[in-house]
């Protein structure tokens, strides 16, 4: 692992002999901005709102929203009322006209004391504070993806509070892996009802491949980023082929709990257009099976000889020569 500073606005070349897709998806990724985000955090406060991109690899500020509001005055409060009906009125026009929110999962509203609370009360009652025929239209429709979640301040830093707040996990973690989720389900679903349509395993998935059988793709990130370059060779491969074959691709992530099940049956699995023959598997378990019985040699050694298995041959570590013992 090699580690650099890269300081703001300096220009970085990387040379490499050879580049992945996934690697340069990842980079086109985190190149854009805008592109793949699944969730939007906007830090609130009277005055204050601080807008945030959630993608896969990274939390990126977009913007910042700031109006100066009078202070709470007994003879000042029609005139503070209307400041912060028109900031809140302003933050909302900004998201729903700036962001698609129609294609993101969430919006996290948060922030110290009640602005937070008072704004999603807003938009939940919409009629009443928008004039905007269209507007209001957009805020009903996607409403229900707005949650107000407490934080001790508006910086960036009190976005790690809600990656630890119950209801902030559930919702951003889910998010990120929605149609993840699905797909993992529609498997399992169908590895219960259909199960010769429903594969998992590494030698599964390349006799499916061969055949051209796999209609989807199920597989963890961690195999497509496998330290062991042959392994993660062989798996962007399979990746590359199957996506240039029209086939649906499913990459999961480790850090979810989606992937973590699809880890423990393996971390790759298909679901097939037509069943396949893998009788060729359980030809190679029986002669497996049969290697092992013979390998069961009983012998009355009490040192415990070590035999190794080479083939069809058995080699033991024998004793000295003058019958003494090894020194351990």
């Amino acid at each position: 692992v090699q580690t650099i500073e890269i300081k703001l606005f300096q220009k970085l070349k990387i040379y490499k002999q050879v580049w992945d897709a996934n690697t340069l998806a990842l980079i086109d990724e985190a190149a854009d901005d805008a592109k793949f985000v699944d969730s939007l955090i906007v830090m609130y406060d009277e005055g204050h709102a601080g807008f945030y991109f959630i993608k896969r690899n990274f939390t990126k500020l977009y913007t910042t929203i700031t109006n100066s509001l009078p202070k709470k005055k007994a003879n000042m409060m029609d005139i503070y009322n209307k400041k912060v009906d028109a900031f809140d009125r302003k933050v909302w026009r900004y998201i729903f006209e700036t962001f698609d929110v129609d294609k993101l999962k969430a919006v996290v509203v948060a922030g110290p004391g009640i602005p937070k609370t008072r704004l999603l009360d807003r938009l939940k009652d919409i009629d009443k504070h928008e004039t905007d025929m269209d507007m209001r239209t957009k805020i009903k429709t996607n409403v229900f993806k707005f949650v107000a979640i407490s934080t001790s301040s508006t910086y960036k830093s009190a976005i790690e509070e809600i990656m630890k707040d119950p209801r902030g996990i559930k919702v951003l973690e889910d998010t990120k892996a929605v149609r993840e989720t699905q797909k993992l389900g529609e498997f399992f679903e169908m590895l219960q009802k259909s199960p010769e349509r429903a594969v998992y395993g590494e030698k599964e998935i390349a006799i499916a491949h061969r055949e051209g059988a796999i209609k989807s793709l199920l597989i963890i990130d961690g195999l497509l980023r496998a330290k062991n370059f042959n392994v993660r060779r062989k798996y962007t491969k399979l990746k590359n082929e199957l996506e240039s074959a029209g086939t649906d691709i499913f990459v999961f992530s480790e850090n979810h709990i989606s992937g973590q099940k699809l880890k423990d049956i393996t971390g790759i699995a298909a679901v097939l257009k037509f069943p396949v023959d893998l009788s060729e598997l359980y030809a190679e378990d029986e002669d497996d099976g049969v290697e092992a019985e013979d390998a069961n040699i009983e012998t009355d050694d009490p040192l415990n000889t070590s035999f190794i298995i080479e083939g069809a041959s058995l080699y033991a570590d024998s004793d000295d020569d003058d019958g003494e013992d090894d020194e351990h």
